[in-house]
């Protein structure tokens, strides 16, 4: 029963209608045992469902948030602003992995919440340009027709954390390759295990599943990117703009000094 759970918790979460939670307290007490019996039986995602459906069963708001921690990454821009290890902070040191995992592996594809948690952890550590390929993701969501399911927190959640990055339009146009890459990615993986599956195989049950499977490698982040982001979205970027000038200003005085003297010389 506990494995079914497990299984159907991801689509029980993020597919419901708004304002139905009538389902979560269930849920909330068959996994916390699930938890206890392994806690580790999908890479850890389990403590990050957990948490997720007792979030979506609080009704803070900005000007009242709780002390759970999604609510304080949410809503407290202590921890939603860049600053590194803040998720350590809030006692959510792996959640990038945990939120992660459920995207990857659940239906948590499908989810303005969970993009929109993701983009405020990766944000709280200080990864502003995959914070903001994760709110890409929610505009597209939103775009479909999507909603966030939380009672009370939907204005937060669209608005999404601050991304302290510049040149949208070349975010927009990476996001679409990488998309591109991981739709392709996705239907190959697909093929892959269903074509196993007809046969009679399953991870479970058989070792060597995922041993042919070779994960793809996806585009890097490009340098203008990476550079606009340095300068313009780090603190100690902008530490380097403000002293830049002072340094160049400096070494060109040296080289008229040196230049004068050998004249004079």
């Amino acid at each position: 029963m506990k494995r079914l759970v497990l299984l159907l918790l991801p689509a029980l979460v993020f597919t419901q209608l708004a304002g139905d939670f009538k389902d979560l307290k269930t849920a909330e007490s068959l996994i916390s045992q699930a938890i206890k019996e392994n806690p580790d039986a999908h890479f850890g995602r389990e403590k990050y469902q957990l948490l997720i459906i007792q979030w979506l069963q609080l009704h803070s708001t900005r000007e009242n948030p709780s002390e759970h921690p999604l609510d304080l990454l949410i809503l407290d821009p202590r921890y939603n602003t860049t600053n590194i290890r803040r998720l350590e902070a809030l006692g959510i040191p792996d959640a990038i992995d945990g939120l992660g995992g459920m995207i990857q592996l659940g239906a948590g594809w499908e989810s303005i919440d969970l993009f929109t948690l993701l983009a405020a952890a990766l944000q709280a550590e200080g990864r502003s340009q995959l914070a903001r390929m994760a709110m890409l993701r929610v505009a597209v969501l939103r775009a479909a027709g999507r909603m966030s399911i939380h009672p009370t927190q939907i204005e937060s959640l669209q608005s999404g954390p601050p991304t302290l990055v510049q040149d949208a339009d070349a975010y927009e146009s990476f996001y679409a390759v990488v998309k591109t890459a991981s739709e392709e990615r996705h239907r190959n993986r697909t093929t892959y295990m269903t074509s196993r599956l007809a046969r009679g195989e399953h991870p479970d049950t058989h070792p060597g599943f995922w041993n042919d499977w070779k994960e793809p490698r996806f585009p890097g982040i490009p340098v203008t990117i990476r550079l606009t982001d340095f300068f313009f979205g780090s603190f100690l970027g902008i530490i380097t703009l403000a002293v830049l000038p002072f340094i160049l200003l400096y070494i060109i005085s040296k080289i008229v000094q040196v230049r004068r003297a050998g004249k004079s010389s």
